[in-house]
């Protein structure tokens, strides 16, 4: 004990810390995480080998220099399978090995579960607990600090509780071959302008209600699942930024989760708001964590991000995955470590319920990270909609401190649609575009001054523009480094109609010489010369010349052939249609015909819909399909030639036009009140329904009306070309749809 008061004097000397000169892999099923620590960072290169095999060079690793660290992916990996690895630094060669997991792990106890809620128990890693279901369960699933557990095979309705499987502070857990449906807690709108358009619980919007909640937890394994028909709303862009149900909610998660082979697939009307959404995506430890793998999935009807990678994005792999039917495809976020590698991924047939979308890549963060995004082989084929680029700004501003890496690379990509596919803000930060295959009628005469300089201006105006004629393949450097050996040509799908986007022999993109991507890519986008001819990639007992049908009929059908000798059931993801056969069974080589028939089209849009064609193991075939009935009647109110609307029922109404115009402001007279209002239009063609602001309020301008006639009249400045056919009144405007179908947004 020492005296009161009594001042003790001492010394002490540091350490000197040692680097670390390991390598530390993290392996998942198919791909592995790993670092190396170098003080100068000067060169890297890694080699890789089944143990025992051949030699084969690895995707060029990243550096990190505030880390002073290698950091990298190897990846496409066999399962269960010892892999060597060598890494050579300046001086210095590191070897080492590892095992990629094992998702067959072995059971201690099988427990078939009669109802939930239910008390879990956790196994150990050398007998996991296995809970299935004989029967259709109601309710919902919580595991907490569990472990060493396998859901397998159980029917989920979550009878609009918020969350129908929710992990917390869990380990090595599997969800597979589950159905889930019917989460998401009803929830009321508000019309308050703060929150307008949203639906809330209680005071707050609805953010995290989802089919699978994944927080603070690692080592998840969720496979073959569907998750679909959630009972939960979601509201759309057309009010504010969406609030609502979604399929999958990332909540912080440590590392090791994989996602793969799943279904997520919401109503037509009634849709996810994020398929898989990312809390905490501003945050250094946000989202899906580290070292995590998204492959082979199904995402549609979506009114926000079909995907969302944001937060940590250390060391995130996305590929395989089919998009369609999103606002914006994959959000990469604060992206705060890296890399992200997103590859060989199939954004088609985009669009919120409204028809309308956004980035098929977007990184609107306001949080800036500082991690790698590497975009490679991915098809992008959204020509009918807005203006938007297909790659966002990064941060929609400039890097705030140093930044040595490349915030976008991208290599081998197909960018087919409408508008120009990247901005001029997105170089404010380093990237490395090239090597990417942008279809003639995607770049425009704007899209080419942004991207050249004024000295190749002369040939540039002479640049054919369709494809009736000569087209020049390459051109001189532009004047931000990008895009050096870009190929601008004629984009041809073998059948957008039918689903199918692989490349056409003679079309744009085939055989190239891609440098700097991933080995043995040989064609441009997703779809190269080998097994992968159908996205998403997954182990398929069926055939099918078509994976998409449309109609303006009452039926739609699909030819299917089996594989192999099978058992399947058929799942629908909405109400509106009918399927016949919902399940059977197939000999290998036995033809199988789906019939989908229309009982309920009423509005004024097109009507989607995707069915699953499901074995027992939970692989899926998603088979797409849409009814346009565009030729009905439109579900509101229209003006006649005075101007004028007799109003039935008493009720809020929301204001359209229809026409053309070019985003601006005006003036709206409804009898003696006028309203200043702001023109957002979409497409920018004649024809499309148009949204009105208030500028006052900042939200759609929304009256309240009584029985009776009311004149109504718009006026504009004459900047922005407005081009009026109606004027509509609505008390539905979740209804109101610019939708094309998939063939039509093939440009041609």
């Amino acid at each position: 004990k020492y005296p009161e008061g009594k001042i003790i004097h001492g010394k002490f000397s540091t350490q000197k810390k040692q680097m670390e000169q390991i390598i530390r892999f993290s392996p998942t099923f198919e791909n592995c995480a790993w670092s190396l620590h170098d003080r100068k960072g000067k060169s890297c290169s890694v080699e890789y080998r089944e143990e025992n095999g051949v030699w084969q060079q690895a995707f060029a690793p990243v550096w990190v220099p505030r880390e002073r660290i290698w950091r990298g992916a190897l990846m496409q990996l066999k399962e269960n399978t010892v892999y060597e690895v060598q890494i050579k630094l300046e001086k210095q060669t590191f070897s080492g090995k590892f095992r990629t997991q094992n998702s067959h792990v072995k059971t201690g106890r099988n427990i078939s579960l009669k109802q939930i809620p239910e008390t879990f128990q956790s196994g150990s890693s050398n007998a996991w607990i296995r809970y299935t279901a004989e029967t259709p369960l109601k309710g919902n699933i919580i595991l907490k600090d569990a472990s060493f557990i396998i859901l397998d095979g159980i029917t989920i309705d979550a009878n609009q509780a918020n969350h129908a499987i929710w992990l917390d502070n869990c380990s090595n857990i599997i969800i597979r071959n589950c159905n889930i449906s019917n989460f998401g807690a009803p929830a009321k709108r508000s019309w308050i302008a703060s929150e307008f358009g949203q639906y809330m619980h209680g005071n707050k919007p609805v953010l995290s209600d989802c089919g699978l909640r994944i927080r603070n937890s690692k080592n998840i394994l969720a496979e073959r699942n569907i998750i679909h028909s959630p009972a939960g709303k979601t509201s759309s862009w057309y009010y504010s930024a969406p609030s609502g149900v979604n399929a999958v909610v990332l909540d912080c998660a440590k590392e090791g989760v994989v996602i793969r082979h799943n279904d997520f697939a919401a109503r037509d009307l009634q849709r996810f708001n994020d398929a898989i959404s990312c809390t905490g995506e501003e945050n250094a430890d946000g989202g899906f964590g580290f070292n995590a793998d998204i492959y082979g999935n199904y995402f549609a009807f979506v009114n926000d991000d079909a995907c969302e990678l944001d937060g940590a994005g250390r060391n995130i792999r996305f590929y395989f995955n089919r998009l369609e039917q999103f606002y914006s495809g994959v959000s990469t976020g604060r992206c705060t470590y890296g890399p992200v590698y997103i590859f060989r991924n199939l954004f088609v047939n985009p669009g919120d319920q409204h028809g309308h979308y956004a980035n098929a890549i977007k990184n609107f963060s306001s949080v800036q990270g500082l991690g790698d995004i590497y975009l490679l082989n991915n098809t992008v084929s959204t020509a009918n909609g807005g203006v938007y680029p297909a790659i966002s700004h990064i941060h929609n501003m400039e890097p705030e401190t140093e930044y040595n890496g490349n915030k976008l690379y991208s290599r081998g990509n197909i960018f087919s649609g409408r508008f120009m596919p990247f901005v001029t803000p997105l170089f404010k930060w380093p990237c490395n575009l090239d090597y990417d295959v942008i279809d003639i009628a995607t770049g425009n005469k704007r899209f080419f001054r942004i991207l050249k300089t004024a000295a190749d201006m002369q040939q540039l105006e002479q640049h054919p523009n369709t494809p009736k004629k000569k087209i020049p393949w390459e051109f001189t450097p532009d004047e931000f480094g990008q895009e050096k050996n870009a190929v601008f040509g004629k984009v041809q799908f073998k059948d957008p109609a039918a689903g199918l986007y692989q490349l056409k022999k003679n079309s744009c993109g085939i055989n190239l010489k891609i440098q700097g991507t991933l080995p043995k890519m040989k064609n441009a986008g997703a779809f190269q010369n080998d097994q992968v001819q159908i996205i998403p990639h997954r182990e398929y007992a069926f055939s099918a010349s078509a994976l998409y049908r449309s109609t303006q009929g009452k039926e739609v059908v699909f030819q299917i052939k089996a594989n192999k000798t099978t058992a399947f059931s058929i799942v629908a993801n909405d109400d509106f249609y009918t399927l016949s056969p919902t399940r059977g069974k197939l000999q290998k080589g036995d033809k199988l015909t789906i019939t989908v028939t229309a009982k309920s089209t009423p509005l004024n849009r097109i009507y989607r819909g995707t069915v699953f064609l499901r074995t027992d193991n939970g692989y899926s075939l998603p088979l797409g399909f849409a009814f346009d009935r565009r030729n009905n009647p439109v579900d509101g109110i229209t003006a006649d030639k005075n101007g004028e609307i007799k109003i039935i029922k008493e009720g809020d109404y929301f204001v359209f036009l229809k026409g053309y115009c070019l985003a601006g402001k005006g003036e709206i007279s409804v009898n003696n009140d006028e309203y200043k209002i702001q023109y957002i239009p979409f497409r920018r063609k004649l024809g499309e329904w148009i949204r009105i602001n208030n500028i006052k309020t900042r939200t759609p301008l929304r009256l309240h009306l009584r029985p009776g006639t009311v004149k109504v009249a718009l006026l504009a400045e004459q900047r922005i070309k407005l081009k009026m056919q109606e004027i509509m009144l609505t008390t539905d405007p979740d209804s109101i749809s610019n939708h094309q179908l998939q063939e039509e947004s093939s440009l041609k």
